[in-house]
Order: C-alpha cells, then sequence, then structure tokens
C-alpha cells in the first residue's frame, strides 16, 4: 500500500476543476441496487462557476482523492441539485449527486426473445436501455459463470417494464448481483467479491481503531481515506481482535479540508479465501 501523506483532490464539475479550495464531502457508495449518493460543500467558488453551475443541464461530478503518489476516482454521478449562498465571510455551494440514478429510475425495456436466445443476450441488451457503460458485465456475462441459470430461455422471454426491476429478476436468476458504481455496470457472483487483490488493512496501513463484528457477522472499521476500498472490493482485516478476508458491502467517505476528516468507514462480510 502507497504511504499516505500529502492529501489530494480534485474535483471537476461540468468544466470547472479545482484542487486547492476548501471543501467538505460525504460519499456514501453500497453494493445495492438504490443508488450511491454524494453531498459536497464548495467554499468561497468564484462567482462565474456559480453562475455557470446554475445553467448548466445534468453536468457530470466527478471527484478523485487520496494521496501524492495514490489518487483515484472515488465519485462520479450527475449533479442532481445545487445551491449558493452568501454566509459572511464565505460563499458556500452545496450540490448533491445520485450515481446513475435518474437513468436508473427513467429506463424502460420492452424487448422480446426468440426461443433459444441465450440468458446473457438478453442480460445484455436489457442492460443498453440504461445507457451506463457496461463496466464488468461483458468479462462477466463472458466468463461462464452463470451457474445458477438456465442457459437460454427454451421458450423464448419477454422483457418488458422498468429496466432497473426487469434486471433484478434477471440477474437474480443467473445467481448474480448488480449495481451501478461511478457510472458503470458492476456485475459480482453472490456473496463474492471482486477478482483483485485484497487491500490489507491494519494499524500501519491506515486502520483506525479497533474493527468490531456483529452477532450477525457485519464487519465495522474506520479508516485513512483510501481511493482503493470501494463495494465488491476485498480487504484483509489483520489486527489482534479480528483477522480474516471482508467482501466491502458499504462504504462511506467522508473529507473536512478544513479541519482533519479523511477517512472512510466501510461495513463488510466475512469470505471464505480458500489458499
Amino acid at each position: 500500500m502507497s504511504l499516505q501523506f500529502g492529501r489530494k483532490y480534485k474535483i471537476q464539475v461540468d468544466t470547472i476543476v479545482f484542487d486547492n479550495l476548501d471543501v467538505e464531502f460525504s460519499i456514501l457508495k453500497t453494493l445495492k441496487t438504490d443508488p450511491n449518493t454524494l453531498d459536497l460543500t464548495i467554499y468561497n467558488l468564484n462567482e462565474d462557476h456559480r453562475k455557470q453551475l446554475e445553467k448548466v443541464k445534468n453536468p457530470i461530478v466527478q471527484i478523485e482523492a487520496g494521496y501524492e503518489d495514490n489518487m483515484g476516482v472515488i465519485y462520479l454521478g450527475l449533479l442532481r441539485e445545487v445551491s449558493s449562498v452568501l454566509k459572511q465571510p464565505d460563499w458556500v455551494t452545496t450540490l448533491t449527486s445520485g450515481d446513475g440514478e435518474k437513468k436508473k429510475r427513467n429506463g424502460r425495456v420492452n424487448k422480446s426473445f426468440a426461443a433459444g436466445t441465450k440468458l446473457k443476450r438478453v442480460l445484455k441488451e436489457v442492460a443498453k436501455t440504461l445507457e451506463i457503460e457496461a463496466g464488468n458485465l461483458d468479462e462477466v456475462i463472458g466468463s461462464g459463470k452463470l451457474i445458477e441459470a438456465t442457459d437460454e430461455f427454451s421458450h423464448g422471454v419477454v422483457v418488458s417494464g422498468q429496466t432497473s426491476k426487469e434486471m433484478d429478476r434477471l440477474i437474480r436468476s443467473a445467481g448474480l448481483e448488480w449495481s451501478i458504481q461511478d457510472g458503470a455496470f458492476q456485475i459480482l457472483e453472490a456473496g463474492k467479491a471482486l477478482a483483485t487483490e485484497a487491500i490489507l488493512l491494519t494499524p500501519n496501513t491506515g486502520l483506525i481503531g479497533s474493527p468490531t463484528v456483529s452477532s450477525d457477522g457485519i464487519l465495522t472499521f474506520t479508516a485513512l481515506l483510501n481511493p482503493e476500498i470501494l463495494p465488491g472490493k476485498q480487504v484483509h482485516v489483520f489486527t489482534d481482535l479480528v483477522s480474516g478476508f471482508f467482501r466491502c458491502e458499504k462504504i462511506e467517505y467522508t473529507c473536512h479540508s478544513r479541519g482533519n476528516d479523511w477517512y472512510v468507514q466501510g461495513e463488510a462480510t466475512r469470505l471464505n479465501v480458500l489458499f
């Protein structure tokens, strides 16, 4: 893991890019199909930029954060609401955003597929109607991991209605889970993590305090902000009281550049890892 020195951020909203203003943000990301969300406060954005944000339609909001030698995108979504008020001596601009929420809410599908159509073709066609980046959709669907699904619809199938609900039905039938992460599909085998190296969490790599595990097996932890800790990723917790591999289910980033807040809080479930 990289050294955690020299905290940095970079925020882009529409064509406005800055990395030197005082900001506060809270980002909530989960493996659920509910949209990830952002609450962002910017201090003393200039007048031209404040006016630009009031007029622009559905701009992208992107936040990169981390350290001098390790920055990464921790949020990408469309602007939902924005307002600016003068609170002497500061102009305070507040923004909210949802990751894929408009496309998920408004997406509709009405397609018929002939007898013998493969499930993976149906999934890909339905996913297109959300107009969201494919993410790892092709990788997972093409991997032969649809182990719990009938490989094809022997009598054909009609997919009609709200796209997100039809995706829920099809994905569950395939023994998979789906969510939208930073404007792209993320597909996982049910209960499993992304096939990436586990992120080591110890007091020497940013873990703060003692993580806890609830009676139903949910790990709760706090660490210094790490852009690699995301929903679906594996973390390897190694302390005197808690040890093991876990899948991140819920992640919340908090930053207050005027103070000391620069954290990630997470909830995760234990994985059975075979060596």
